[in-house]
């Protein structure tokens, strides 16, 4: 599998060691996301997600890397992961996300899809091993969309979206059982000869 085929320009980093004043919540509408011990966690439970605000993007050709904080599945749908051109708040909030799901099997449901004005379509979709302390990431770039786990390339989610032209880096997350650490959020460059792994 491709390890990373473009070059990276880091542009914002957060480690969720103070405040969220960076971030603004698009949604819901209420403040239930909050940082506890050093990660982000959906303090209310239900679902939440936080768009970046301290600085806009350079390009549109976005990644956003996620550091996996505790996972404690149930079978019940849980997923957290990041996300890239995200904009609007609840109504009509839209991005691209790369996530894991808990489906209630061993390999959870690792998936992107689409956020338009409220309504999610997933474009791609597999399954994988997921751990507390993986990572990963969403790269968009043009009309292609690429997901990462633990820096690897997962070929089986590369897929395409015109939709979303421009907007931040975010990050989604359920229930306060699952929590999410660090973020490496940047933009993409000419590509690069890939390594394999």
């Amino acid at each position: 599998m491709a390890r990373y085929g473009n070059a990276r320009t880091q542009e914002a980093t957060e480690d969720f060691s103070g405040t969220l004043d960076d971030w603004a919540q698009f949604y819901p509408a209420w403040g239930n996301a909050s940082i506890s011990g050093g990660v982000l966690v959906c303090s209310g439970g239900a679902f939440v997600g936080i768009r970046y605000t301290a600085a806009e993007p350079s390009s549109a050709n976005q990644y956003c890397k996620l550091k996996l904080g505790t996972l404690a599945w149930n079978g019940s749908g849980r997923r957290t992961g990041p996300g890239v051109r995200c904009s609007g708040s609840n109504a009509t909030r839209s991005g691209y996300f790369c996530r894991v799901r808990d489906d209630g099997s061993t390999n959870r449901t690792f998936e992107i899809f689409k956020l338009v004005n409220g309504v999610e379509t997933i474009l791609s979709t597999t399954t994988r091993a997921i751990s507390t302390g993986d990572t990963i990431d969403i790269e968009v770039e043009g009309t292609a969309l690429r997901a990462f786990h633990n820096g690897v390339q997962v070929a089986a989610l590369d897929t395409t979206d015109g939709t979303l032209s421009s907007g931040s880096w975010g990050v989604g997350l359920q229930e306060p059982e699952l929590s999410a650490d660090d973020v490496d959020m940047g933009v993409l460059g000419a590509a690069i000869d890939p390594v394999r792994a």
